[in-house]
């Protein structure tokens, strides 16, 4: 099995001199490595970076992968932790090595950025019809079969948009998609059932996209553990529920 991401780019970085491109850091640190600033445990206070900094310490980074990875391991799931939060390859490689799937973006830029690390698997949270960004994707899936990425879907329009895009590139490959629910007042995903079946069917029928689930962002609609929040936020995932079985036994029709 191919690792999920490449190990030697992300150990090249600690060789990376520091120059005049990384702002915010003292001089003394110009033309040194990371691993060498690294290895000195530097005083932030007295060395001179500039403010804000974010320190992680590695037994709470250790602990906080270790218990993420149990629960999902107890309950059954897969874990796709959203890189945009960190946008750090080496933390990526560790929550690789703690059992999660892929790695989760939210622009196109983002997912380039994973890419050139090697990544393999990557989910984006996001509708893209860019025609630069599906051109660019075209290319990266012909390119590597063992590169995948699945995005999500939320409109007729959009879905008739990646297609487009996609045949001019010259996909050789469908992309995976994942149609979106929301809700009113929220701001993206389809917002009834016959939105989300119109979408799934305008997938299941374009010769560049291939229907891989539904997706959705349920903390949208609920912001705490009351009685209330547990009962919109379990509503919305009963609908998610359903609208997978709807657009599961449409592709099972499709087939054959």
């Amino acid at each position: 099995m191919h690792s999920l991401i490449s190990r030697g780019a992300v150990a090249a970085l600690d060789d990376q001199r520091v120059d005049w491109r990384h702002k915010g850091l003292p001089v003394a640190w110009t033309g040194r490595t990371a691993a060498d600033i690294r290895a000195e445990r530097p005083d932030l206070f007295c060395t001179g970076p500039l403010g804000p900094v974010c320190v992680l310490r590695a037994d709470a980074l250790e602990h906080n992968l270790a218990t993420m990875a149990a629960w999902c391991a107890r309950h059954g799931v897969e874990l796709a932790p959203h890189g945009k939060t960190h946008m750090a390859p080496q933390l990526v490689a560790r929550q690789f090595d703690a059992g999660a799937c892929a790695v989760t973006a939210a622009t196109i830029s983002q997912v380039r950025t994973f890419r050139a690390f090697g990544v393999r698997e990557v989910v984006l949270a996001n509708e893209l019809v860019d025609t630069a960004g599906l051109a660019w994707l075209a290319g990266e899936l012909n390119g590597d079969p063992d590169f995948g990425l699945v995005c999500w879907v939320d409109s007729v329009r959009g879905v008739e948009l990646m297609t487009e895009a996609l045949t001019a590139a010259g996909a050789h490959r469908p992309v995976d998609v994942c149609v979106e629910l929301g809700a009113a007042g929220t701001r993206t995903g389809c917002r009834d059932d016959g939105d989300a079946d119109a979408v799934a069917a305008a997938v299941v029928a374009s010769p560049r996209l291939r229907l891989a689930g539904v997706a959705g962002y349920e903390a949208a609609l609920g912001h705490d553990v009351s009685p209330a929040g547990v009962r919109t936020v379990r509503q919305f995932l009963e609908r998610m529920r359903a609208t997978t079985m709807r657009a599961f036994g449409r592709c099972v029709r499709s087939a054959r």
